[in-house]
């Protein structure tokens, strides 16, 4: 007899790895705040940023082409919603997070990758490099968090690029 996995431990599991990446998709959006004049770079950070801040709800450790709660069937889900109603809510999403999660790291990826064209980085870093690699490779291979953990430091590593070009906004309100 083959027992269940225990909930508990598996919701812990996924609370472990979410938490901290809540914290820092918060961090990102803080930072990139601060560099609200680069406007055609910080609309393109920002874009990625909350991306990446919405795919860490809907990051499921694994995600099927196929099937109930699959890319698919989601996309279909998706169309049946916006015909239907006019709009989609974050709970539909949820339900449907094999499609909305490759859609907010595909929109991230896409955002990052022209902040780079745009930034003409002269050096490479460790997380730009996985980047392109991941990048060329797609995202439907990977686990979505592990395709989100190189997507986020990616994303600092563009705005540790545009702090060398333009100073932060002081602190205060505008």
């Amino acid at each position: 007899m083959q027992m269940e996995p225990d909930k508990k431990t598996w919701k812990t599991k996924d609370y472990e790895w979410l938490i901290p990446r809540r914290l820092e998709s918060q961090q990102l959006l803080l930072d990139v705040y601060k560099y609200l004049q680069s406007r055609a770079i910080f609309g393109l950070i920002v874009g990625a940023s909350f991306s990446l801040w919405r795919a860490v709800f809907l990051a499921e450790p694994k995600r099927e082409w196929e099937g109930p709660g699959g890319i698919l069937d989601g996309a279909k889900d998706l169309l049946d919603k916006l015909l239907e109603n006019n709009a989609i809510l974050y709970s539909e999403e949820k339900k449907i997070e094999g499609w909305s999660v490759g859609y907010y790291l595909n929109n991230a990826y896409y955002r990052i990758h022209s902040a780079l064209q745009r930034l003409r980085p002269q050096e490479e870093t460790e997380a730009l490099t996985r980047f392109v690699k991941q990048k060329e490779r797609g995202i439907t291979k990977d686990s979505p968090r592990d395709v989100w953990d190189i997507g986020c430091k990616a994303a600092f590593a563009v705005l540790n690029l545009l702090r060398r070009y333009v100073e932060p906004r002081s602190g205060g309100s505008s």
